[in-house]
């Protein structure tokens, strides 16, 4: 029998103590797993597990060649993980696992809910309750909402080891990596001061030929159609748009032939200055 590296396993968290792990999964969905080192037998695993209102911890014994739960044997983690997944342990299967991040950027709170950190540091992720904010806990036990652009999974962080490293992108090309996400349902006011609607500080366009008195045009990525709102520039994508004004909020104005109209910057890529029509 094969054994797999745990470090290739989204869910397992390491060197975690059992009090950590029941801050992280207590009140979690039920089947909300992960698995970490045991504190009392080196070698062996822990399979944590949100079920009937509290957390459960089933000791996963190393056998050498293989593991074993009870009286059911595995030949790596992974087995394990696909096998309850299936089938039930006390009163739940496994449904969803927690895993941890690494910050790629620096982030300051801006509001209570939020949960500031600097780049480097590694955060578990215990709910992913919206597309680009996710519920954290940090090393200290302190958790609140961060954005999701900002960090990436340890797991692919680890799993990148093997190739030549890349260089840090800045936040703005996280953004650009990512532009398939929908976005923000900002109101058109350019003071629209709801965070949840709004492009993070840190996250916002870099200078453009608009901010030093060029002309900016920028390319569709996709279609942007909102018929009931007067206020919003529809166009296809491929279409060129003239870029007119840049607003921190997220939202644009720009033109295409003879109509104008806001439309948000996620839904288009910068076109280099030696490619414009001017």
């Amino acid at each position: 029998m094969s054994r797999s590296n745990p470090n290739q396993l989204s869910c397992y968290l390491g060197r975690v103590s059992r009090p950590t792990t029941e801050k992280y999964l207590q009140g979690r969905r039920p089947g909300t797993y992960l698995i970490r080192d045991s504190s009392s037998i080196p070698g062996d695993f822990v399979l944590a597990v949100s079920e009937s209102g509290k957390v459960s911890h089933y000791i996963i014994n190393s056998k050498g060649s293989h593991y074993q739960i009870g009286e059911n044997t595995f030949p790596d983690l992974s087995s394990i993980i696909d096998f309850y997944k299936k089938h039930f342990l006390d009163s739940t299967s496994l449904i969803e696992p927690l895993f941890r991040v690494q910050a790629q950027y620096p982030f300051t709170a801006k509001d209570a809910e939020d949960l500031s950190f600097n780049r480097g540091d590694t955060l578990v992720i215990v709910e992913q309750n919206e597309e680009k904010w996710w519920t954290a806990m940090d090393e200290q036990g302190n958790k609140g909402l961060i954005p999701e652009p900002y960090v990436k999974k340890l797991v692919d962080l680890q799993q990148q080891t093997a190739t030549p490293p890349q260089p840090i992108v800045s936040p703005q090309s996280a953004i650009d990596q990512r532009r398939s996400m929908p976005p923000p349902v900002a109101t058109v006011q350019d003071n629209s001061n709801s965070r949840r609607t709004s492009v993070p500080p840190n996250m916002r366009p870099n200078q453009s030929p608009a901010d030093t008195g060029g002309t900016l045009y920028v390319r569709a990525t996709r279609k942007h159609l909102m018929p009931y709102d007067d206020t919003t520039l529809a166009f296809e994508k491929g279409d060129l748009i003239k870029v007119l004004r840049k607003n921190d909020n997220g939202k644009w104005f720009g033109q295409k032939d003879d109509r104008t109209g806001y439309f948000q910057f996620n839904y288009v890529e910068i076109i280099p200055a030696n490619e414009c029509p001017d």
